[in-house]
């Protein structure tokens, strides 16, 4: 596997491929940012836990650096997952793998494509949501689900409590997913654009 990812979100999913035993092959993940007051350059999560566990690990820019794709191409996976990179991927990556380019995004797609799923439900007032794994297509979020799972908010949920479920859910999910396409079991389901909702980014104010 290659797996596309930046955030302690990511990092959950990571390390559950690995802890499943599943060879990651390398990990690509937003470049280092400067954070906190003194302004110290910060590893993210994903790009610090694949250094220590001594898996080749790229930061790119630009997806389309051709030192990073001539590099990529000469490394053979079966899939390629992606979890909040934080980027779309381009052409040259989704079809690289030998199976399928995978996402799982945290909301039940076509619901809150985009940055802040997870919130904008809240924010919503949404009875529910889940987690969807779907085929990685040029356009944001919008490829075909291959599963999903579905799971209520409380009214008493926050932020921190529906993270901790979609991670739970997500997990075996994602396991499910790939041994499901491994077997040549799965179907698409293409999503409806016109019930299509956009989850744009939180501004830290």
């Amino acid at each position: 596997v290659g797996f596309f990812g930046t955030p302690d979100f990511s990092l959950q999913f990571l390390k559950y491929l690995f802890n499943k035993k599943f060879l990651i092959k390398f990990v690509v993940s937003q470049p280092a940012s400067k954070s906190g007051r003194g302004k110290k350059i910060k590893l993210s999560p994903v790009e610090k836990w694949s250094l220590e566990n001594k898996i080749p690990s790229f930061t790119p820019k630009k997806l389309d650096d051709k030192k990073f794709l001539e590099k990529i191409s000469q490394i053979s996976v079966d899939f390629i997952v992606v979890v909040a990179y934080g980027n779309l991927v381009n052409e040259q990556i989704i079809n690289h793998p030998k199976f399928l380019t995978i996402n799982l995004h945290a909301s039940l797609l076509p619901k809150w494509r985009g940055a802040a799923p997870i919130q904008r439900s809240i924010l919503q007032g949404d009875k529910e949501t889940g987690v969807t794994i779907m085929k990685v297509e040029k356009k944001l979020d919008a490829g075909p689900i291959i599963n999903q799972t579905k799971f209520k908010i409380l009214d008493e949920d926050v932020g921190g409590e529906i993270y901790n479920k979609m991670v739970r859910f997500g997990q075996p999910l994602l396991l499910e997913a790939i041994n499901a396409i491994l077997r040549n079991n799965h179907n698409f389901i293409i999503q409806s654009d016109e019930d299509a909702s956009y989850a744009k980014k939180i501004e830290k104010k």
